[in-house]
């Protein structure tokens, strides 16, 4: 049987992240697996970051070292042939710009690279608008709708809320809109929230998100030439690319009232 390039969605465990398909079923049966020569992640579980350092089997589905090179989309990789691609999780803070200086990040789950990086990027966004940055404005969830709904409440139960929240995706700021204005928070006026992402219903919510747009057209493409590289042998001189983000400005942000 000829080798065949698998390039699937997985859905990462948060345990022993095994390499499972995601929806499984007949569309990915386990044969791809065992013929496949090399693999592209798209990884979907946030709290899932350390996938690649998985060496222990689980029945019916391989290690990373036996199906060859594999480039990880938004994962963080282990050892051997492998490629780190994401976008560049430098944060463009259009709240900076707008006079605001109280500013929290509800950020993701801890010890997840996505989150590590895009809290960095905050900080050093706040180190150049020289705003102190309080520690209770720094709060972490789990990426999801809920979350965000949770924690902006608790920001906007402190003595000193925030003027504006950067959330660490766009379900989290959804739901942290959601949740101001049933608290009666007028937003844009009265809290500006920007996302990360630019999901599909980013642009429809109320007010329209603005959030830092993710290349991930580019991305998917970067990662298919990186992982074709290795499998013809090449040498890749970078294991991690970094592509630009844009910052898409909507009407969820104003300046402080």
């Amino acid at each position: 049987m000829s080798s065949t390039l698998a390039i699937l969605t997985l859905r990462l465990g948060r345990q022993g992240h095994p390499l499972k398909p995601s929806g499984g079923g007949d569309a990915i049966s386990q044969e791809p697996f065992r013929v496949a020569r090399g693999i592209v992640f798209q990884h979907h579980e946030p709290g899932a970051s350390r996938a690649g350092r998985r060496t222990e089997r689980t029945p019916g589905h391989p290690t990373l070292a036996e199906v060859g090179p594999a480039v990880f989309v938004h994962a963080e990789p282990g050892r051997g042939k492998v490629l780190h691609m994401t976008g560049d999780d430098q944060v463009r803070m259009a709240p900076h710009g707008l006079g605001h200086r109280r500013i929290a990040h509800i950020a993701g789950t801890r010890k997840n690279t996505m989150t590590i990086d895009r809290l960095a990027g905050f900080r050093r966004a706040m180190r150049r608008l020289g705003a102190p940055l309080e520690p209770e404005y720094v709060q972490y969830g789990d990426y999801s709708i809920e979350c965000g709904a949770r924690l902006v409440r608790d920001l906007l139960s402190l003595p000193k809320p925030p003027t504006a929240i950067f959330a660490g995706n766009d379900d989290m700021a959804i739901g942290a809109i959601n949740e101001a204005k049933a608290l009666g928070r007028r937003l844009p006026d009265e809290l500006s929230v920007i996302g990360f992402d630019d999901v599909p219903f980013a642009a429809s919510c109320d007010p329209s998100l603005t959030t830092i747009r993710q290349p991930f057209s580019e991305m998917g493409a970067s990662a298919m030439a990186a992982l074709s590289a290795l499998l013809e042998g090449k040498k890749l001189d970078e294991r991690t690319i970094l592509l630009p983000t844009e910052l898409i400005v909507r009407k969820s942000v104003t300046s402080p009232g």
